[in-house]
């Protein structure tokens, strides 16, 4: 895939807002929810994803620190993978972010907890500073 062919993929949902703000007006206030991607946008992404298995890839786990103090009193219930790309000149790595789902050993009416991902340039993506930096220059 080109450089061009990526920067068209990850700006293409901002190209397709038009609408502007005339300067008299308040801007439109953000939206709290963020929007899933649609079917198409959906495909595209994981096309994109898939395409990426080759790279060399750097795996990060994500665990709550309350558990990495005290690891016995929880058990594991989920891992939801997040994936990544980090550019640095002639060089990408794919990072796979692990989010580790955890819930009290003992407590049947414990509330199971995922520690958050830190937040990223555009949702449902796998753009980077360092991507984006490299895509811009």
């Amino acid at each position: 895939m080109s450089l061009d062919q990526l920067l068209m993929t990850f700006l293409e949902d901002e190209a397709k807002k038009t609408e502007a703000v005339d300067g008299q007006d308040d801007p439109p206030a953000a939206d709290p929810s963020p929007k899933k991607p649609s079917k198409k946008n959906a495909r595209r992404i994981n096309k994109l994803i898939d395409s990426l298995e080759g790279l060399p890839t750097q795996t990060r786990t994500i665990i709550d620190p309350e558990v990495l103090a005290n690891p016995e009193r929880y058990r594991l219930l989920d891992t939801v993978t997040s994936v990544r790309l980090h550019a640095s000149p002639a060089t990408f790595i794919r990072e796979l972010i692990e989010h580790q789902t955890h819930v009290l050993k003992n407590d049947p009416d414990a509330i199971p907890f995922t520690p958050p991902l830190e937040p990223c340039l555009l949702p449902q993506s796998v753009l980077t500073p360092s991507l984006g930096a490299y895509l811009l220059t």
